[in-house]
């Protein structure tokens, strides 16, 4: 058997054979055919558990590189994040997530830095904001527009200087934006269907 053989084509037929059965499960209901689909998916959810574990092993080995060579600037804090893993870990599959300890690394250390990153995502909103709206063109000019519109609808200023802000809004929203919206999650849906049938057939 040759290295390509062997590197490509039987992992490329393997998931072809599972993605199609998985596929024609969803649609024709066979009792054999749906009883092995619940299996390949449980084994899903193993290998998928078996990857987290790998990747946390991975990222203990990286934080561990920093640590041992003692990179300036950031050894300290893959100290930190190596500590916060490794225990939270250990209390989640000793004590279950139900445990008081893992409620307050979740409470008192995950959610306020998940909190904190999704805020400072606010500035780069703006400053995105700032360079979309800018009027260069018609389209540009439309956009701006729009957005003073919506936001003025949003606003009590916006009902004094015209009570037909809230109409226009309404609008924007429910035709054009969704519209829009309707349009990209099709395409979104169509190029996931090209993605997975490449992945089925290899390409």
């Amino acid at each position: 058997m040759s290295d390509v053989l062997r590197r490509r084509e039987i992992p490329v037929a393997i998931a072809f054979v599972i993605g199609l059965l998985l596929l024609v499960e969803y649609f024709v209901a066979v009792p054999e055919m749906t009883a092995v689909a619940r299996t390949i998916q449980s084994w899903g959810v193993v290998f998928a558990a078996m990857a987290l574990g790998v990747g946390a092993l991975t990222l203990g080995a990286y934080y561990y590189g920093h640590i041992r060579r003692r990179t300036p600037g950031t050894w300290y804090l893959c100290l930190w994040s190596l500590l916060v893993m490794v225990l939270t870990i250990t209390i989640g599959v000793l004590g279950t997530t139900r445990h008081p300890m893992y409620i307050w690394l979740y409470s008192n250390i995950y959610f306020p830095l998940s909190a904190t990153t999704v805020s400072l995502l606010g500035y780069f909103v703006v400053s995105a904001a700032f360079r979309a709206f800018r009027a260069r063109n018609v389209e540009s000019a439309l956009l701006l527009l729009t957005a003073i519109i919506v936001m003025l609808a949003n606003i009590p200023y916006g009902r004094v200087i015209w009570s037909g802000f809230e109409a226009v809004s309404a609008w924007v929203l429910n035709v054009v934006n969704l519209g829009a919206f309707r349009g990209i999650q099709l395409g979104i849906a169509v190029g996931g269907i090209m993605v997975g049938i490449r992945r089925l057939v290899g390409r």
